[in-house]
């Protein structure tokens, strides 16, 4: 979300932009799973730990 901000405050993301739409799926998309491969791998590193 934060990439899409960026581009849009420094006019770089205009709705002239060739394939926006397309472009802001696949950046949402790429965040979400970056995302998720994070998360997996810190609640199985926690896991892990005695407690």
């Amino acid at each position: 979300m934060y990439i899409l901000f960026r581009l849009d405050a420094d006019a770089l993301w205009t709705a002239e932009t060739a394939n926006r739409d397309v472009l802001t799926i696949a950046i949402l998309f790429a965040g979400m799973a970056l995302t998720f491969v994070l998360l997996s791998f810190f609640a199985n590193r926690r896991k892990g730990e005695p407690r």
